[in-house]
């Protein structure tokens, strides 16, 4: 029993500060969890970084991976104005219907969007602007994770124009794009930014918030 004190009183200090520090309501069955995780497998911060990281890129890839199959598919099916009309209508579905927990939230973000529901928020914002220092400076760009807060983490991992079939949709009007084809997109988004793109350009970056409780389970 007297083993148990300080873990105990570390536990009852660690809730009150929390609940001090900060103006929303402390999750305290996460804390609790992510407490009694910790000491049962003495996990670092390290390794919740690194497994986080883990967790982002596969989730990331297939992402990736199933918005391509079924572009390539759409583009098959109806042509690159179907296609467009599938990037509309099906793809925040796609990104819900991959096999994560429901608590993990996947979008992609870009300073150049189309969609108004992809403009990254402040700390977003900093992160692609650092990204593009790095690929004007010939830097390579790689996933990152990061906290925000005490029970998030935030992967992010960049997108690139990777081919040419991206420049129908994100390259010059008049040129990759075909005007007509663009007057698809513009009837949807009549504020569209996100054209002008060349090859290998960054687009944007993929955004994660994985719960660290998620992490520490998968430890």
């Amino acid at each position: 029993m007297k083993k148990s004190l300080p873990i105990i009183s570390a536990l009852i200090t660690y809730l009150f500060l929390m609940g001090c520090a900060n103006d929303k309501p402390v999750d305290r069955k996460a804390v609790l969890e992510e407490m009694a995780n910790r000491e049962l497998k003495r996990v670092s911060q390290s390794e919740i970084i690194e497994e986080a990281k883990k967790i982002g890129d596969k989730i990331a890839q297939a992402a990736q991976e199933k918005l391509q199959e079924n572009l390539l598919q759409s583009i098959s099916d109806s042509g690159i104005r179907g296609a467009m009309r599938f990037c509309t209508d099906n793809a925040s579905e796609i990104l819900t219907s991959l096999d994560f927990s429901k608590d993990i939230q996947v979008m992609r973000v870009s300073q150049k969007f189309r969609n108004p529901e992809n403009e990254p928020d402040s700390l977003e914002l900093l992160i692609l602007e650092a990204y593009e220092y790095s690929a004007e400076n010939g830097i390579a760009l790689e996933s990152t994770v990061q906290p925000e807060g005490r029970e998030v983490l935030m992967y992010t991992k960049p997108i690139t124009i990777s081919n040419g079939l991206c420049l129908q949709c994100h390259g010059t009007i008049g040129g990759e794009i075909n005007e007509e084809d663009y007057a698809v997109i513009e009837a949807t988004y009549p504020e569209d930014r996100a054209v002008s793109y060349r090859l290998n350009d960054l687009r944007g970056m993929w955004v994660i918030r994985i719960p660290k409780r998620e992490v520490i389970r998968a430890l």
